[in-house]
């Protein structure tokens, strides 16, 4: 403790302590509010950007351009559904993350607004910091889309979509920066329905997300038999390739499907039922593979006049892989040009040495 000193009645100097304001405390950075704050970022980013690449997506299947299928099937509907997917993925998940962490971190800064303490009164400023960043972030966020759909724009997608899409854009930015800025400037020790209102806007835009996803991916139990589906025509383009490996080796179609496994190992069966695929001889160079199939080739592939992906050799004259439900078979042809009867020699004048230089 510091001293002064002063005269006494007899003009000699006497030490008297003086006490020192007390220092400010310091404002210690808060483990948890930092935990807060850095998962309600993360969660809203993943949000927000799936939320607009399902919205992209639908909006590509409600208003299909003719050029979507200028790629083939690969990059275009298989593609467009496991985009669909995996947005769906994560907004079933990632919507709850962001409503408990703000609830938490909401119920976090009404406890410190409401310390008598001037360090913890400092310490909710640090909401303010929160919504900022979440502003800055969905800026960038709706600028880089923005951007995407001009660049888009210039290359000649001038359709009805891209003027929805754009509308999207910045209604949902609009959203983001008129809540945040609300919160930003309300008390937070006064009740509020603002919080209330914005998670059920949130809660329903995710539940007809959903319902509209499912209509156009399908459900679970939907896509997994389109999936065993896709398994069996993978295995009858391996079995008629197969057959011409046979030929190649034999020239002659195999008779049953067992004489096959000695030249390309175990045939592969039916995914569900393990029962071997229909196999028939139609003639010395035609034949027949048939599967029970579980659904039809979806529409939305005939239509864009796609061709489904093809594992195997074309030249067993199989190109049309489109079936129904139920039991289909496919008719398969060696054509002699590239499936010979007798091995050809080459001609002498190819088979002499090239002479030296």
């Amino acid at each position: 403790m510091d001293t002064y000193t002063s005269p006494n009645s007899y003009g000699q100097p006497v030490s008297n302590p003086m006490p020192l304001a007390p220092a400010p405390e310091k404002v210690r950075a808060d483990i948890k509010a930092i935990l807060l704050n850095l998962g309600i970022i993360i969660a809203l980013c993943s949000v927000y950007s799936s939320f607009l690449s399902f919205v992209f997506d639908m909006l590509n299947v409600a208003f299909p351009d003719s050029l979507d299928n200028r790629y083939g099937y690969s990059y275009s509907i298989s593609w467009q559904d496991s985009s669909i997917r995996w947005a769906m993925a994560v907004l079933v998940v990632g919507v709850p993350v962001f409503l408990v962490l703000s609830w938490l971190a909401n119920r976090y800064i009404h406890s410190l607004a409401l310390s008598t303490s001037q360090t913890n009164r400092t310490r909710t400023g640090g909401r303010k910091v929160l919504a900022s960043i979440l502003i800055f972030l969905s800026s960038a966020t709706v600028i880089s889309s923005l951007v995407t759909l001009v660049y888009y724009f210039f290359g000649g997608e001038i359709t009805i979509r891209f003027v929805l899409k754009t509308l999207t854009a910045l209604a949902s930015a609009g959203g983001v920066f008129w809540y945040y800025f609300y919160d930003m400037k309300r008390d937070p020790t006064l009740p509020a329905a603002g919080p209330k209102i914005g998670a059920v806007v949130v809660v329903v835009l995710v539940i007809i997300s959903i319902i509209l996803g499912f209509v156009v991916i399908g459900s679970p139990l939907q896509a997994r038999y389109i999936k065993l589906d896709q398994a069996r025509i993978s295995h009858l383009q391996n079995i008629s390739s197969s057959v011409g490996n046979y030929w190649n080796k034999k020239y002659a179609i195999p008779s049953k499907l067992d004489d096959l496994e000695y030249f390309s190992g175990k045939t592969p069966v039916d995914p569900v039922t393990s029962q071997p695929y229909g196999y028939r001889v139609i003639d010395e160079r035609r034949f027949s593979v048939c599967a029970s199939f579980d659904t039809a080739t979806p529409e939305k592939e005939k239509n864009a006049n796609q061709s489904p992906p093809y594992y195997g050799y074309t030249t067993v004259g199989i190109t049309d892989w489109w079936h129904g439900k139920g039991q289909k078979c496919f008719e398969g042809y060696l054509d002699s040009s590239a499936y010979p009867d007798t091995v050809t020699s080459a001609p002498p004048a190819l088979l002499a040495p090239m002479p030296k230089r």
